[in-house]
């Protein structure tokens, strides 16, 4: 069943969203402490059901470093990418355009090692020019939701209960309005799980719903249409817990802008456009990330070869800046965008298509906080290092996905150091210090 929306007309529909769905988050700690003192952090959040404590805030506004890693698997115009965690191992996946397959970049332990390729092959035609790809678990199983350009069709992999294990099948799901369609992105609303595809020639952004699992068979799609989407490429979406309110990124490749699209409480909505922004010259892939108490917005620019990092800030609805914009990573026409958090550290990781590679890129982290990271549900015990205010972030997830941060300071006193002076004297008269 397809559906039309404007946004010109704005609809008010029936399903809400409540600002319940956040995990109320918070900790104690003190006001201040002495450099290399130990401290206790407490934790006093509700309806949490896992914790990520991070001392080492504001990394993403540090300059970044990249390497191309080269064309491995081999790669054939590799479009959209994806990082994913399993087992305590990291895995990438890349929609694999020209040979028609999806591939696996397994990196063991760490994001930093080099991957080892395994290849899932285009299972038995159902891959036909692959090009948007999204990857999620859900109730203890790995999906693979893959958009093919040729036959506009979508398909859904099941990577069975541990990726490692290399077990997959595919269903086609069939037509969604799918209209060269450049990315595809998973978000739950609720219970409820919708599926965006962009359209580069449709000018429109899909909406498909599959209800309470990503293993159902669609209920529909809806079509978001708006006079200024042109060239619809990347996209991503986020629940604002300050603003009660889901809130998307839509680039525009051919106009090189972002639209800011306001979905209200409900993804079921149909958006407005809270404003637009011009980007770096054809962006092509986004994801938005946060940083402490910052949203950030990470795109590649396929015109310049270059990675934008947009700062937004805690409200989703903030106007971004532009904080960095260049060339990195061997970055070189970029066609997605998919970045990472490994504890405190974030990467990103690009597909290149002049040649096909792909690429690595990671921000520094400087801080010397002990620990720098903890998952502990009930606190921690830190030992402070330096001098001036650290900043402390706990992010609580609920049960239901939704997540919700709260950031505080601590002033750190420097460790004094000892100096005098001592004046010469004779012997038998007094010493002056």
């Amino acid at each position: 069943m397809r559906h039309s929306i404007f946004t010109l007309l704005i609809c008010f529909l029936t399903v809400q969203v409540s600002k319940a769905q956040c995990p109320t988050t918070g900790f104690t700690m003190p006001d201040s402490v002495c450099a290399g003192q130990s401290f206790q952090i407490t934790n006093s959040s509700t309806t949490g059901l896992s914790y990520q404590w991070d001392l080492c805030n504001g990394d993403l506004s540090r300059i970044p470093t990249g390497q191309n890693l080269g064309n491995i698997g081999p790669l054939t115009f590799p479009q959209q990418t994806k990082v994913v965690t399993d087992n305590g191992k990291y895995f990438i996946f890349i929609a694999n355009y020209v040979n028609g397959n999806l591939l696996r970049y397994d990196f063991g332990t760490s994001l930093d090692n080099t991957p080892v390729v395994y290849n899932y092959g285009n299972f038995t035609a159902a891959l036909n020019q692959p090009i948007g790809l999204d990857v999620i678990r859900d109730n203890g199983i790995w999906y693979a939701l893959v958009a093919n350009n040729s036959n506009k069709k979508l398909i859904r992999i099941n990577l069975g209960a541990l990726i490692e294990a290399n077990i997959s099948s595919a269903t086609d799901l069939g037509l969604f309005g799918l209209n060269n369609p450049k990315n595809l992105r998973i978000a739950k609303d609720g219970n409820n799980f919708h599926v965006f595809a962009t359209n580069e020639l449709g000018n429109d952004l899909i909406r498909i719903d599959f209800g309470t699992s990503i293993s159902n068979t669609p209920s529909g799609f809806t079509t978001l249409n708006n006079a200024i989407f042109v060239s619809s490429w990347g996209f991503d979406v986020a629940y604002d817990c300050s603003l009660s309110k889901y809130v998307g990124f839509l680039l525009s490749y051919t106009q090189s802008k972002l639209h800011i699209l306001d979905f209200g409480s409900s993804l079921t909505n149909a958006p407005t456009i809270a404003t637009t922004i011009n980007t770096s010259q054809n962006p092509s892939g986004a994801q938005l990330i946060r940083d402490g108490q910052n949203w950030h917005l990470i795109l590649a620019s396929f015109g310049l070869n270059q990675m934008q990092n947009f700062k937004i800030g805690n409200n989703l609805l903030n106007t971004p800046v532009s904080i960095f914009t260049d060339t990195v990573g061997g970055i070189k026409s970029p066609q997605s965008m998919s970045v990472f958090k490994d504890s405190s550290r974030f990467y990103a990781f690009t597909t290149n298509t002049s040649p096909s590679s792909f690429s690595r890129i990671k921000w520094p982290e400087t801080c010397t906080s002990n620990p720098i990271f903890s998952t502990d549900p009930t606190g921690i015990q830190a030992t402070a290092s330096g001098g001036g205010f650290q900043q402390i972030t706990l992010t609580a997830t609920a049960a239901n996905g939704a997540t919700n941060s709260f950031n505080d300071s601590i002033f750190v006193s420097p460790t004094p150091t000892p100096f005098f002076t001592v004046a010469s004297a004779c012997e038998g008269f007094p010493v002056q210090f």
